[in-house]
């Protein structure tokens, strides 16, 4: 009877995984990295970059996701560059800094309703690889290159168009990070290790939080959906494409479902909604322009993983004995019910994932 009820209890399991990723529509324009993404609404963005002939690209693109559709929109205003830095306040989006064969400080502002661009103020100090978000009216950039790694940190009014400098981003100079904002906080990691921080505007104070993972990467991507925010991707000794949801309530990290393009470094991502969108960048081949969409809510069940393995040994199976899983989801949980509909305590059993 032992054995009846566990081979039926393997067969009712479930398999929850850690968020989707959907295969979108490749960007429309040239493959690129180290380009520049934000989202206004309900549309993504994307612009500028290095395309696979190392020409710097100035194009600009929106992406629906409604439609699953890119259009082109006015090529950005200022020199075709890659590693510029951007964000969007209410209905406009920012782009500036970056590097043409120069690192650079101007600053750009695009208005949607007119499909235009427009000289915004400079920001103190030329730098590429800066990072940047915004909270609420107001958009913040800093660190980058300059002619070294930098950790200065600046506030942007559009309405005075105007920078103002704030307190330096905590854990050194960086370059290469990620940021993001969550409701009224900012928030910066990676880009000098796996080290995170929080930034309040109100007291104009930063606070160390959990660190990322045991990488020490830079080049990831990072953006928020709701109330938590995701990294993942970037080069650590070798091209990632692992990802991690941010929980600001508890201070911690979660793996999810690893990225399912290529692993690789200098993508773009943005949210929109209640979904998440990374694509582009480079990996080890080549340079990309795929898109990807992931839902933090997605699930799967054993039915759709057509390469799921059980294997259990000895057999037949007795109490204390081993279940083997191959071709799991990455980051999932599986739990076992007996014919009752009561949850098998798991803990009696040894288990290994392959």
């Amino acid at each position: 009877m032992k054995k009846l009820t566990l081979f039926l209890s393997i067969l009712a399991g479930t398999v929850s995984a850690q968020g989707t990723w959907t295969t979108k529509a490749n960007l429309t324009g040239a493959a690129r990295w180290g380009a520049v993404g934000f989202s206004i609404g309900d549309k993504g963005y994307i612009g500028t970059g290095l395309d696979a002939g190392f020409n710097y690209c100035k194009d600009f693109w929106a992406y629906k996701p409604g439609s699953n559709t890119w259009t082109q929109r006015a090529d950005f205003a200022g020199s075709a560059r890659q590693l510029a830095t951007g964000f969007a306040i209410g209905g406009k989006g920012y782009i500036g800094t970056g590097y043409d064969g120069s690192n650079k400080a101007d600053f750009y502002e695009y208005d949607t309703t007119l499909n235009s661009w427009s000289v915004k103020a400079s920001i103190t100090g030329i730098r590429s690889s800066a990072v940047s978000f915004s909270i609420g009216t107001k958009g913040y950039c800093g660190t980058g290159f300059g002619s070294s790694a930098m950790q200065d940190f600046w506030e942007f009014d559009p309405i005075a168009n105007t920078w103002t400098q704030k307190t330096n981003v905590g854990g050194g100079n960086r370059d290469n990070a990620v940021g993001f904002g969550i409701g009224t906080k900012g928030y910066i990691g990676t880009g000098n290790g796996n080290n995170f921080w929080e930034y309040d505007p109100i007291g104009n104070t930063w606070t160390q939080k959990a660190n990322l993972s045991t990488q020490n990467r830079y080049a990831a991507v990072g953006f928020s959906i709701g109330t938590k925010g995701y990294i993942g991707t970037g080069y650590a000794g070798g091209y990632l494409n692992d990802f991690w949801e941010y929980d600001p309530i508890g201070n911690t990290w979660t793996q999810k479902a690893n990225f399912s393009g290529t692993a690789r470094q200098n993508a773009v991502g943005f949210g929109i909604g209640t979904k998440g969108y990374l694509g582009t960048g480079s990996d080890a081949n080549t340079t990309r322009k795929d898109l990807y969409e992931y839902d933090p809510n997605g699930t799967t069940s054993i039915d759709e993983q057509e390469t799921l393995e059980v294997n259990i040994y000895p057999n037949p199976v007795k109490l204390g004995e081993a279940f083997q899983f191959k071709g799991l989801p990455n980051s999932c949980t599986v739990k076992f019910y007996d014919l009752m509909g009561n949850e098998v305590n798991m803990a009696l059993y040894k288990h290994a994932y392959g």
